[in-house]
C-alpha cells in the first residue's frame, strides 16, 4: 500500500510537515515566524515520524485482520491450541479453567 505521505515527517518540499503547516496555516511570512516554525519543526519532527509509523502499523494490522478474520470464521484457517495458549499467555488473559481450549 502506498503511503499518502512522501516521507515520514516530510512534506513534498522536503521540509518537516509541522514546519510547512505552521507557515501556511498559522503564521505570516516573516523572519521571526520562520524561526519559530523551524524550531517547532525540530521539536515536533520525531513525534510526527512516530505518529506516521504508528499510522502505517495500524493500517497494516487492519489489512491483516480484514484478510484473516473471514478465513478464520469460515474455517479456511485454523488456530492450534499452542498458538491460542501462547497468545493468552503473552497478552495476560487468564481463565478460571486452564483447560478452556481443548
Amino acid at each position: 500500500m502506498r503511503s499518502r505521505h512522501p516521507q515520514a515527517g516530510q512534506a513534498k518540499s522536503g521540509l518537516p510537515v509541522s514546519y510547512t503547516l505552521c507557515v501556511k496555516q498559522f503564521l505570516p511570512h516573516s523572519p521571526l515566524a520562520t524561526e519559530i516554525c523551524q524550531r517547532f519543526g525540530e521539536f515536533s519532527s520525531p513525534t510526527m515520524r512516530e505518529i506516521l509509523q504508528l499510522e502505517r502499523a495500524v493500517e497494516n494490522l487492519r489489512c491483516t485482520r480484514d484478510l484473516l478474520l473471514p478465513r478464520l470464521l469460515s474455517g479456511q484457517v485454523a488456530l492450534s491450541e499452542q498458538a491460542i495458549n501462547n497468545y493468552m499467555n503473552q497478552s495476560g488473559i487468564l481463565f478460571a479453567d486452564e483447560n478452556i481450549v481443548s
